[in-house]
């Protein structure tokens, strides 16, 4: 009976590779979308001129609340894959606080997609057009926020809930190693005193 209560280790299942390639992916994930603005702000340059004036400034387009948080979340995560590279554990182990922000963070995001869509389907419960009947066009209605939710599940809830997996599957490994370097330690310097005697 007492060996169905081992304590389980779960650290050996993101060992460094692991995550530094975690960390690598959501840096390019964050800098993903401030990458794409610029590149889709040049190409509006070069075919459509007349819109960039409409625009302003690139400086303005790109500096706002939405796209330095993203540029910030991208040189955490770029600090981690650094500190996950170089071995250094202790240091890692309080940059974990800020990706646990920034995955807590995540939950906004994720809040006004959902919200955006019940506002949006209110705005669309305009005329409904001749060729449907009430019934077709209300469950034209459901079917519509209810794609929306399951769309948003899969393409932001999931991954989220990944990343706050991950993030817990890190902090355990790196409590690990560093349990491990303090008790290789310990031994050493004990054999030293027992010399000594």
């Amino acid at each position: 009976m007492s060996n169905w209560k081992q304590p389980t280790m779960c650290c050996c299942l993101l060992p460094r590779s692991g995550i530094m390639s975690f960390t690598f992916l959501y840096t390019g994930y964050a800098f993903s979308g401030i990458f794409f603005k610029i590149l889709g702000y040049i190409f509006t340059q070069k075919i459509a001129p007349h819109q960039v004036e409409d625009q302003g400034e690139l400086f303005d387009f790109l500096f706002t609340w939405w796209h330095m948080v993203d540029v910030i979340c991208g040189f955490i995560y770029f600090y981690a894959f650094i500190l996950a590279y170089k071995r250094k554990w202790e240091s890692l182990e309080y940059v974990l606080y800020g990706l646990m922000a920034i995955a807590l963070y995540g939950i906004y995001p994720i809040y006004h997609d959902i919200k955006t869509c019940f506002t949006m389907n209110d705005k669309l419960k305009g005329p409904k057009p001749d060729e449907l009947d009430d019934a077709q066009y209300a469950m034209m209605q459901k079917w519509i926020v209810l794609t929306y939710i399951g769309f948003s599940l899969v393409s932001q809830v999931i991954p989220w809930i990944i990343q706050l997996c991950l993030i817990k599957q890190m902090r355990t490994y790196i409590k690990y190693v560093l349990y491990k370097k303090e008790t290789k330690t310990i031994p050493a310097s004990s054999e030293k005193v027992q010399t000594i005697k």
